[in-house]
């Protein structure tokens, strides 16, 4: 099972007054777990789609790395400064 995620706008084509009426932007998207993002109207309406494409693929992958980043940190063994006794 995956989950995919609709509504998407990448950070460059969010607009006020949106049709949508539950919007995030990708980064948003990956952080909160999403595993495809539907982006379509961003890149389909764009002037240019295979920038628009481009764009949003720089986004997501600066999300993933901000996700990766924040997964290490969040797995990160605590240090224990405390002196060690030993067990007997």
């Amino acid at each position: 099972m995956s989950l995919n995620t609709p509504g998407i706008r990448p950070a460059w084509a969010v607009v006020d007054g949106d049709d949508q009426k539950r919007v995030v932007t990708s980064e948003e998207a990956i952080i909160n777990g999403v595993n495809r993002v539907i982006i379509g109207r961003p890149i389909t309406q764009a002037s240019n789609p295979r920038l628009a494409t481009e764009k949003t693929l720089e986004e997501i992958a600066i999300a993933l790395e901000e996700k990766a980043k924040k997964t290490v940190e969040k797995n990160k063994p605590i240090r224990d400064s405390r002196k060690r006794i030993p067990f007997f």
